[in-house]
């Protein structure tokens, strides 16, 4: 390892608290994909279509008002399901593990992340990485399409110049969401 050092172009340590899972859940649900707010919107359009023919409502006003109670029933039914996760994540002990500090060294051509047992660990190559999400407090490394690290960029001795990098090594594969 000492030689790695060498190489080595940044060293984040960062521990999540409860609130930063909450916020990760809901970024990953909402907007991970750009898609997925428009696709909610036009499924409440169409059950807003489909139920004002079918219950013969006359004029756009009832359109318009079924639209935004399909709209806010489906963004509540995702919230939902974000709050579950969020509460058997606290009841299981994965809570204990994104509770942990966790120290990631960024090299040249690959990161050094830690395993789940203490003094593991493996080596990332930036290829390998599925997604990275650049919010306003978080850096998000999609290792696969279901598994997920999550650097806080208060953490971060230089979270620009990690973003930066990061950016530059993933290529289209970065993007940067609210």
């Amino acid at each position: 390892m000492a030689e790695e050092a060498k190489g080595l172009l940044f060293t984040v340590t960062t521990k999540m608290e409860m609130e930063d899972l909450r916020k990760f859940f809901s970024i990953a649900a909402f907007q991970r994909s750009p898609y997925v707010m428009p696709v909610l919107v036009a499924i409440a359009f169409i059950a807003a279509v489909f139920s004002w023919r079918v219950c013969g409502f006359d004029g756009y006003l009832s359109l318009v008002l079924l639209w935004l109670f399909f709209g806010a029933a489906a963004v509540g039914a995702v919230l939902f399901q974000v709050e579950r996760k969020n509460k058997k994540l606290l009841d299981s002990d994965l809570a204990a593990a994104y509770q942990r500090p966790l120290t990631l060294n960024f090299y040249a051509d690959e990161m050094i992340v830690p395993g789940r047992e203490a003094g593991s660990y493996s080596r990332q190559s930036y290829d390998d990485l599925h997604q990275v999400l650049a919010a306003c407090e978080y850096l998000i490394l999609f290792y696969k399409a279901n598994l997920a690290g999550v650097i806080r960029k208060a953490d971060a001795a230089d979270p620009a110049g990690l973003e930066e990098f990061l950016r530059q090594k993933v290529g289209k594969r970065f993007r940067r969401i609210r």
